[in-house]
């Protein structure tokens, strides 16, 4: 009720909000998650009108906020994408990042942008965070935006920085290279040892994704197909029908023998079809 009263508020005195304090308003909303479309659309009319007034940092926060709302704005991020474009030497580079993935995550297409940012990002790739380089590589490759020079720059960054990236970060940036038919053996390599330590906190979809990854380019790594499929097997009723059929595929495609996996996930999709029967019969 207290976000919904100060969206009201907000609204009918928009012109009287310094372009930071609306950014931060609706980063607001954005982090707790709560969708004001009223609030959003008179925000993005607004920024629209102070577009140049917007710093990087503000563009940033802006697209990042709309984006993880998953809200449309097509005409904010026209105009932001354009200013950014411009702008682009004053752009750290989370900043860019955050530029870059909002795009993706909205299916918003700027080739322009990407295209540009490209050059940044390689200029500025030893100070890129291992989220902001996994969330980059992410971006291309969801938005099909080839980039060779930019991968192979960013594989020998990655591969310095393997030790301090996520589960989520690792999946992410191998996914990258796999979508973006990218191969990067260096990479791949010493990710590997790197997914194995890290195993028992990935996520279903992290290790159907990253053995998806290693697969797709029949990148031979017994251990590390072998250290996931114990830990598929454990969380086997975790994953969803769509990340074990991408598994026992990968499996499959790298000629990796796994019967105890094959068992178990078969096993588990069998008695999800029973119980979805049994639901169908109750309803």
């Amino acid at each position: 009720e207290l976000f919904e009263a100060a969206s009201h508020v907000i609204v009918n005195n928009l012109d009287n909000f310094m372009p930071q304090a609306l950014t931060n308003i609706v980063w607001s909303y954005a982090t707790m998650n709560h969708l004001a479309p009223e609030l959003f659309d008179a925000i993005a009319e607004q920024s629209i009108k102070n577009i140049h007034e917007l710093d990087s940092h503000l563009l940033a926060n802006t697209l990042w906020s709309y984006a993880t709302m998953e809200y449309s704005a097509p005409e904010l991020f026209r105009a932001a994408g354009d200013t950014a474009r411009r702008k682009l030497h004053t752009f750290q580079p989370l900043d860019l990042s955050l530029v870059l993935w909002s795009h993706a995550r909205m299916n918003y297409a700027s080739p322009q942008l990407f295209n540009a940012a490209a050059s940044e990002v390689m200029k500025k790739v030893d100070g890129f965070s291992s989220p902001s380089l996994s969330n980059t590589l992410w971006s291309y490759a969801a938005m099909g935006h080839r980039s060779p020079a930019l991968f192979d720059a960013a594989s020998t960054e990655a591969v310095k920085k393997l030790r301090t990236f996520s589960p989520q970060e690792i999946s992410n940036t191998l996914w990258a290279y796999a979508k973006s038919w990218h191969p990067s053996p260096a990479l791949f390599n010493s990710a590997s040892n790197e997914v194995i330590k890290k195993l028992p906190t990935f996520s279903p979809q992290e290790i159907s994704n990253t053995v998806w990854s290693y697969a797709a380019f029949s990148h031979s790594s017994p251990a590390l197909f072998h250290a996931a499929s114990e830990e598929a097997i454990k969380k086997v009723s975790s994953f969803n029908s769509q990340e074990i059929s991408r598994l026992l595929l990968s499996y499959a495609r790298n000629n990796h023998d796994a019967p105890e996996l094959f068992c178990d996930a078969i096993h588990e999709v069998t008695r999800n079809l029973h119980e979805c029967d049994a639901r169908d019969t109750l309803d």
